[in-house]
């Protein structure tokens, strides 16, 4: 084939690579039942029930916390309040697997990702300024409340008002999580460069990036390449900015290679317009597409 017929050839999955790059950006205040069907849909987990059925128990889950937390004490003790329940009735065990809401839901598994997007929407339907502070590896939740800002390890049950103990956002994790521990007590997120006490404070909406962000690592363990490459462009649309983009690129290149190294060149082909289309300017990604095509 001449190079006049490949460049023809090539055209047209190149434009709808650019296509794909213009996603539309997340919406910063979602509706409750959005942001849990959101969530969901980003999960990880299989759980015994579909998220058709497991949505509605969600939010019938943050309407009796809502109505626990009440609204005649100040907004800190609610908030307290809210930690408590959260604790007492929901967290159990905390497992590096349950990424999202319906491990919570069925048995009670958590860990930093999945209690903070919890804890995070009852905080909002309760009427609380809820964001997520995000440390290399790590999760926790911002509460703005009039005249203070709480910030709160939701995975510990003393883990509300950090700064009561001492601590504050510069400081880096919390002791329990900082990356000086054993690798098998660090939260998920295991895929981010880890390291310095740089954070940053994003929306719940944003945050369920992570989400996706974990179901694309574990479909690529498992071996399913173009559903991880898909989750990577998922995680892209919710996730701020190009923090997170070293990550996305390693995924979507040892994507790439899994199909390419076995012969799978339609795959591989897919799974390089997805990369072109999030790092149009990557010229490693371009040439994954000419190679597998």
């Amino acid at each position: 084939m001449s190079i006049r017929c490949w460049i023809i050839f090539l055209a047209g999955p190149l434009l709808a690579a650019q296509a794909l790059a213009s996603v539309p950006p997340v919406c910063q205040d979602a509706p409750l039942e959005e942001l849990v069907a959101g969530t969901l849909a980003a999960s990880a987990a299989a759980p015994a029930e579909p998220s058709e059925a497991l949505a509605p128990r969600i939010l019938n889950e943050v309407d009796s916390i809502v109505r626990a937390v009440g609204t005649n004490d100040s907004s800190y003790r609610r908030a307290r309040r809210l930690h408590r329940l959260i604790h007492k009735r929901y967290l159990q065990h905390y497992d590096a697997e349950a990424d999202g809401l319906a491990a919570i839901l069925l048995d009670g598994r958590y860990h930093c990702l999945s209690a903070t997007l919890l804890y995070g929407l009852a905080a909002r339907a309760a009427g609380f300024d809820a964001r997520v502070l995000e440390y290399p590896g790590h999760l926790l939740l911002r509460l703005r409340l009039p005249g203070r800002i709480v910030d709160v390890e939701t995975t510990e049950r003393r883990g509300f008002d950090l700064a009561r103990r001492g601590w504050s956002p510069t400081s880096g994790p919390p002791a329990p999580f900082s990356s000086a521990g054993r690798s098998s007590d660090l939260p998920p997120l295991l895929h981010q460069a880890r390291g310095g006490p740089r954070y940053r404070e994003l929306s719940l909406e944003e945050a369920v990036g992570y989400v996706w962000l974990n179901t694309a690592w574990r479909a690529l363990e498992k071996g399913e390449s173009l559903r991880a490459a898909r989750c990577a462009r998922q995680a892209r649309a919710h996730l701020p900015g190009p923090a997170d983009d070293e990550s996305l690129r390693r995924l979507l290149a040892r994507a790439f290679r899994s199909e390419y190294e076995r012969g799978r060149f339609e795959e591989a082909y897919r799974i390089a317009t997805i990369d072109v289309a999030l790092f149009p300017g990557m010229t490693t990604s371009r040439d994954r597409m000419l190679a597998s095509a």
